[in-house]
This record gives structure tokens, C-alpha cells and sequence, in this order.
């Protein structure tokens, strides 16, 4: 870190005061560096083997009759996911909404491939299965005599990828401005850290709500990497490499009217299935809206007037819960308002789960003060900073609501 002012403690005023100023707008990147601690990143790409609580459940392909199985292993047929299980794990049957469909309980005998495994039947009574009910693994148990060292636990690992974000901030206040009191600074530099700060807020908050990543080129033939964010990862899901595979993940419900109170359980009930946990909506002025009307008293969307219809916008996300509210049987601490989002869309997220992660030793690389001289009447301020945005097991503890009525 290069500092210019030997007086001036970047790490105590320039970040504090850009927290307490993102925490009184509300920006969601407030609550992303209150949660990361002393963590850092080390390199130019941050790479990471993200254990997660993953229950085997796979869909059946292939309709299977009554009586199929028996004590010789036979064919299963499902759409992927086959490659999941291990020899010896016992599987038990649900329909395709999830309900009871008795107690049939099959052991695998080998994997094929990711669609084929092949089963022998342990005992419950016999079943017809059909297309699109589930196969859910029961319990894993090696036999006594079994060498597998690879015995699964409840986790698998999973890559998650994201990249630094270089910021550069800057402001600057008139010398004659402060001298003749038109705008009574009591104290230059702290307009200057302000002015600095807010600018520094808004932009860190554009890493915490970005829904894009990628590289491009600058003038100079360098590869400049743009660090993604939550919505991001709601939206696609990551091969066995790492990189992005656009597409409609599970915690995406296409809701095709107004947002409800089973919008919200159904998110609330997916991230406990999946061993997540959600407190908080990022959405539209238009969908808060609507959200408002489950607590009325507790919800205050601010309006350019009375009587108006358009929001404020405060830079990005706007906190514009009064207090926490209870929708449904469920407890959503923040609501924010970002202005930025399409209408139809809404995120519900954890928010202990964000986190700015600083380059080592570049959280600021630089920073600046300097006094008007004959050239500049202006006192100005400077700074560039290095930081990234990382969200945790994403999948689990965020859910997408989209195609909502306006």
C-alpha cells in the first residue's frame, strides 16, 4: 500500500468512512465488507474448492414396472447424476412431487455411466416407478470387507471462480470555495474523504450486485478480468472446470404473476432443503411495492413526492425496510431497492454470505491528498483500490423469483 499523506490513516478513515457512508444508504457492499474479516486474496484469479452439502437426488428416465427388481443387478436409467453414487448406497423412491412411494429400497450394484446404474433389491414392497420421479440415496455403507477409500462424506467439492476489481476514486473542492465559506467546510479533508468515499461506496457496490463477469482488452493489449456478483450466480450454473454454463439453475422459479407469499416460502423452503438459509430481498421500486403490502407498517419506499409514483434513487441499492418483517412464517431482515434491476425480478439472499475480499496488500494502493498550488485552485484527492467479491455457497442460500407481474 503507497500512501502520499503521512498523516492520513487510509485503512481507519477512507474505509470506515466509506462503510458507515454505504451503511446509511443502504448498499448492499456495506454488508459484504462487514463480513470478511482478514481474509485476502493472493492472486490474480481467485480459485476455490468450495465444500457443500449436496443430497443425491436423481431423476428417473426410463418408467420401470412392478416386480423389476430382485436379487440380480438391474438396469436404472436416469437423466444425469448416475456418476454421484458409489457402489453399496442404499436408494429409496419418491413420485415426481415428492411424496411417499412406499418403502422399496434398492442397493446399488456398479455405475455404467452418469445416466445408468445398475440395482438389486434389498426389501419393501413392490412398485411401479414412472418417468420424472426421484431416486433419492438413503443412506452409504461399504461392506466390512471393502478396500474403497472412497467413502463419501457429506460434501462434495465444488470450484467457484471470481476476479479482482481495480477502482479508481477521485474528488476535488475549490480553494476559493472553502476560503470564502460558500460551502463552510469546517474541515477540507473531510469533505475531501467524503466526497472520496461515497464514490468509493457506490462503486464496491457494483461488484455486490453485478450480473456479469468477464474479459476484455484494454488499449494496451492487457487482459483486464471484471469480478461478477450475486445475481450472477443465481442465474447460471459451473461445469466441472469452472466456467460459466448459462442456463436456469434449481433456485429459479419462474413465477408468471404478482410476486406472493408462496413466492417467498418456496425460497425459503428450497435453501433449507439444500442446507442454505435466506433473510433478505434485493428487488425493483415496483416489486417492493408489492412486497410492502404483506406488512405495511414496517416498509417505507421513499418518493421524489407525496404524492409521486418514481423513487429516489440513492446510487444502486437503497435499504427501504423500517424495521424486520415477517412474510408468511418467514423473517426478512433487509429489503433493498436496487433501481438497476429489471421490474419483473426479485433475489432472495443471505446476507451474512457476501464478502469484499481485498488484494493483499492493494485493498488501497494508492491514495493522495494535495493542496491548491498557482496551477489548481482545487484541494484534491485520490485513490485506487484492488477488491473482489466473493459470495458464498450461492446456490444454497440464494433464490430467484422472475416473470413477475409489474
Amino acid at each position: 500500500m503507497s500512501k502520499n499523506v503521512s498523516d492520513f490513516d487510509i485503512q481507519r478513515q477512507v474505509l470506515q468512512t466509506a462503510k458507515s457512508v454505504a451503511k446509511e444508504q443502504g448498499l448492499l457492499w456495506e454488508i459484504a465488507l462487514s463480513n470478511t474479516g482478514s481474509e485476502v486474496l493472493t492472486g490474480s484469479k481467485l480459485e476455490r474448492k468450495e465444500m457443500v452439502y449436496s443430497p443425491i437426488k436423481l431423476e428417473i428416465d426410463t418408467a420401470i414396472a412392478s416386480g423389476y427388481f430382485d436379487t440380480t443387478a438391474k438396469d436404472v436409467v436416469v437423466i444425469s447424476g448416475a456418476k454421484e453414487l458409489q457402489v453399496w448406497d442404499l436408494l429409496i423412491f419418491q413420485s415426481a412431487n415428492k411424496t411417499s412411494k412406499g418403502s422399496l429400497t434398492v442397493i446399488v450394484d456398479s455405475i455404467t455411466d452418469d445416466t445408468t446404474f445398475k440395482a438389486k433389491k434389498v426389501w419393501g414392497t413392490d412398485i411401479a416407478i414412472a418417468s420424472w420421479d426421484l431416486v433419492y440415496l438413503s443412506s452409504s455403507a461399504l461392506e466390512e470387507w471393502s478396500t474403497n477409500s472412497e467413502y463419501r462424506g457429506i460434501t462434495k467439492p465444488r470450484n467457484v471462480y471470481n476476479y479482482p476489481q481495480i477502482f479508481r476514486v477521485a474528488g476535488s473542492v475549490s480553494g476559493s470555495m472553502a476560503s470564502t465559506n460558500n460551502w463552510d467546510f469546517k474541515n477540507i479533508k473531510a469533505e475531501l474523504i467524503k466526497q472520496v468515499t461515497l464514490d468509493l461506496a457506490r462503486k464496491l457496490n457494483g461488484i455486490a450486485t453485478s450480473s456479469i463477469r468477464y474479459t476484455t482488452t484494454t488499449s494496451d493489449g492487457k487482459l483486464k478480468n471484471y469480478a461478477w456478483g450475486l445475481p450472477f450466480f443465481v442465474s447460471n450454473l459451473f461445469n466441472e472446470d469452472g466456467d460459466m454454463v448459462a442456463g436456469t439453475a434449481p433456485n429459479v422459479k419462474n413465477v408468471g404473476g404478482v410476486i406472493s407469499l408462496d413466492d417467498i416460502n418456496d425460497g425459503f423452503q428450497y435453501a433449507i432443503e439444500n442446507g442454505g438459509n435466506l433473510n433478505a430481498i434485493i428487488c425493483s421500486p415496483d416489486q417492493a411495492r408489492k412486497i410492502s403490502t404483506f406488512e405495511n407498517a414496517k416498509i417505507n419506499i421513499q418518493l421524489v413526492n407525496g404524492a409521486g409514483s418514481v423513487p429516489t434513487k440513492v446510487w444502486g441499492a437503497v435499504q427501504v425496510l423500517e424495521s424486520p418483517i415477517k412474510v408468511g412464517k418467514n423473517r426478512i431482515e433487509a429489503i433493498y431497492v436496487d433501481t438497476n434491476m429489471a421490474k419483473d425480478e426479485a433475489y432472495l439472499f443471505n446476507s451474512q454470505n457476501g464478502r469484499l475480499i481485498p488484494k493483499k496488500d492493494r485493498g488501497i494502493v494508492w491514495f493522495k491528498i494535495q493542496q491548491p498550488d498557482e496551477n489548481n485552485d482545487n484541494y484534491r484527492v485520490g485513490a485506487i483500490c484492488e477488491w473482489t467479491f466473493y459470495y458464498e455457497n450461492a446456490l444454497e442460500n440464494t433464490f430467484k423469483l422472475e416473470w413477475l407481474s409489474l
